[in-house]
């Protein structure tokens, strides 16, 4: 009986863990019609500085190396449909990057708030299986190219390119 009461404690206890777990991982909204689950905390690259503690991992398939060049606004002939997301807490900036970034071509689909407002470093993510249109897009802000990641898994339907906002964003090419 003793044995039984445990098991039962045991499994409740399980459940409890995973529950609070799932509770946490769940999607923020605010990111544009339940987008916000492909946006996870960023993953530093090893090539990085060290930047905060909050800094955490999101996943990553391929870091981005040399730019490739096309038409600003455009991969392929294709227009970027951009998401904008303000990750450090500054009033207006991301609709600020989205009037520029509209100015020079681009489709900007969506802007909102990041997952989080402490983001210290911009970072550019590949949604949509077009790691040049990601890269192009860095290289226009004047996002380091090491700040460019693609996320692992199925890519987004709706957005090619998510920005997120640090507060490095006074360096960005909006900002000046």
């Amino acid at each position: 009986m003793r044995n039984l009461l445990y098991l039962i404690l045991g499994l409740l206890v399980v459940q409890l863990v995973l529950t609070i777990g799932l509770w946490i991982d769940r999607p923020k909204g605010g990111a544009g019609g339940g987008e916000s689950a492909y946006l996870e905390p960023i993953q530093k690259s090893e090539s990085s500085a060290p930047t905060t503690a909050m800094e955490t991992t999101l996943p990553v398939t391929e870091t981005a190396g040399e730019v490739a060049s096309s038409p600003s606004g455009t991969a392929g002939g294709a227009t970027i449909r951009v998401q904008i997301l303000n990750g450090c807490g500054v009033p207006g900036i991301a609709r600020k990057a989205q009037d520029w970034l509209v100015r020079n071509g681009y489709d900007v689909r969506d802007v909102g708030n990041a997952d989080r407002q402490d983001y210290v470093q911009c970072k550019v993510i590949d949604r949509g299986g077009n790691l040049t249109a990601a890269r192009d897009l860095a290289d226009v802000l004047k996002i380091d190219q090491a700040r460019v990641v693609k996320l692992s898994g199925s890519p987004s339907p709706k957005i090619d390119v998510t920005v997120v906002l640090g507060r490095d964003y006074k360096k960005l090419a909006f900002a000046r």
